[in-house]
């Protein structure tokens, strides 16, 4: 199991409609994966981005999330997922 398989887990498990969204803090993020983010989810905005080229984004992107406002999320620790469907 990869590190962020918890992760859609989560996802998978929330029934929300297409466009909907969820909103975690970095706390919750971390109680979920059972592990702390790594730094540069703290500072970089690229390791939020959308890319199947990220083990992380792959969690979300797999259950049918992507995320938003990166910038402005990020700086109040915390990440909004839409639901984008599969």
């Amino acid at each position: 199991m990869g590190k962020y398989d918890p992760l859609k887990e989560y996802f998978d498990k929330q029934s929300i409609n297409i466009g909907a969204a969820i909103t975690l803090s970095f706390d919750e993020i971390e109680t979920i994966i059972g592990d702390p983010l790594p730094k540069s989810a703290l500072v970089h905005d690229q390791w939020w981005e959308n890319s199947f080229n990220h083990s992380q984004a792959k969690s979300w992107r797999s259950a049918g999330y992507e995320t938003t406002d990166i910038n402005a999320n990020k700086k109040r620790k915390r990440m909004t997922f839409i639901r984008k469907g599969r």
